[in-house]
């Protein structure tokens, strides 16, 4: 495989940077994070829908022993962006349903310099501008179809 013309392609995508703006975000991966003080969080990984080598993760607190205030601006925060990603009643039954859900929110350089989605105390969560589009699932094909169609 020749690889020199690949080289500049790298380059540029490892230079590039996504600017402080907003953007649809679609949800690729949730987990639950543990930390001090009874800490727990929803972690989503949100990559940006029209720039998909941009990855940016969200946590929004679900518990914690000595904050109520916290959890409050977690789950409200959680819940903004259950709706705007389709869930009419807020939360989905599982954290797993938020995968593939599109949202549209601001990203911002936080403090370290890092960008960062802004979800302005749950106030920062919208509806998608980029629409979806039903995927047809391919007709499958027989092993016939497969091999008249190598062409050695």
């Amino acid at each position: 495989m020749d690889l020199s013309m690949k080289k500049a392609q790298a380059e540029r995508s490892i230079l590039e940077e996504l600017e402080p703006g907003t953007y649809d975000f679609e949800c690729v991966k949730e987990e639950t994070i543990l930390g001090k003080n009874g800490w727990e969080a929803l972690k989503l990984l949100f990559r940006v829908v029209d720039k998909p080598n941009f990855m940016i993760g969200h946590s929004f607190t679900t518990d914690h022993d000595t904050s109520e205030g916290a959890i409050n601006l977690g789950l409200s925060s959680l819940h903004a962006m259950s709706i705007a990603g389709g869930f009419p009643d807020g939360f989905p039954d599982e954290s797993a349903d938020l995968v593939g859900v599109r949202v549209r929110a601001n990203a911002i350089k936080d403090a370290k310099g890092y960008i960062a989605i802004d979800d302005m105390k749950g106030k920062g969560w919208f509806p998608p501008k980029s629409t979806t589009t039903e995927v047809k699932k391919d007709e499958p094909v027989s092993n016939s179809q497969v091999e008249d169609s190598i062409p050695f």
